[in-house]
C-alpha cells in the first residue's frame, strides 16, 4: 500500500473536534505543496484516523484535518496527546466516510506485518538459542581440555617409590 511505502515526515492527520489517533504521513521525497500529496495516501491516512477515533469511528462522516509537521505546536502546558498549530490557515480539512475496503486492506497489511514480525522474532530467538548452545558446547569442550591438560601435567609430576631414580632426602 502507498501509506506503508512512504518515508519522509510530512504531516499529521486528526479527526476534528473528537479524540483520535494522530496519523503521520511520510514521503520518499520532500513535498512542498498539498497538491503534490499522493491522493491514495491521504485517503488511507484519513480512513485510519477516523477508524482509530473512539467517537469518530461511530459516526457516518467526520471531518479529518491535516497539516505540515512543521505547523504543529506542542508545549508543556498542553494535555497528553493535545496539539495545536502555528498557523491555522495551513490546515486542510476533508470530510471522511468510512471505507470498509480500505480499512480491510489496512488490517490485512497490519496482520501480515505482525506475522512477519513474529516470524522474525522466532527466527532471532532460534538463532540466539543456537548461539547459546554453541557457546555452552564450546565452554564444555574447554573445560574438558583444561581437565585433560591438568591430568597430563599431573602424570608427569607424579612418581612412586618403585621408580628406579627416586630422589629422597631421607636416604
Amino acid at each position: 500500500m502507498v501509506l506503508l511505502e512512504l518515508l519522509t515526515l510530512l504531516g499529521r492527520f486528526h479527526v476534528d473536534d473528537f479524540s483520535s489517533a494522530h496519523v503521520y504521513l511520510r514521503t520518499k521525497t520532500p513535498i512542498k505543496s498539498y497538491d503534490e500529496l499522493p491522493a491514495k495516501a491521504v485517503i488511507e491516512c484519513a480512513q485510519l484516523t477516523k477508524d482509530n477515533s473512539i467517537e469518530g469511528c461511530k459516526k457516518g462522516e467526520v471531518v479529518v484535518i491535516y497539516t505540515w509537521a512543521s505547523n504543529l505546536l506542542k508545549n508543556d502546558t498542553m494535555e497528553t496527546g493535545a496539539v495545536s498549530f502555528h498557523n491555522r490557515k495551513l490546515i486542510v480539512s476533508q470530510n471522511v466516510e468510512k471505507d470498509k475496503e480500505i480499512l480491510k486492506q489496512e488490517r490485512d497489511m497490519h496482520v501480515m506485518r505482525m506475522q512477519k514480525e513474529a516470524q522474525m522474532k522466532k527466527k532471532e530467538e532460534r538463532k540466539q538459542k543456537e548461539n547459546e548452545q554453541k557457546l555452552k558446547v564450546k565452554e564444555e569442550e574447554e573445560k574438558k581440555q583444561q581437565w585433560n591438560d591438568f591430568e597430563a601435567q599431573g602424570e608427569t609430576l607424579m612418581r612412586s617409590n618403585h621408580d628406579n631414580n627416586v630422589e629422597d632426602d631421607f636416604w
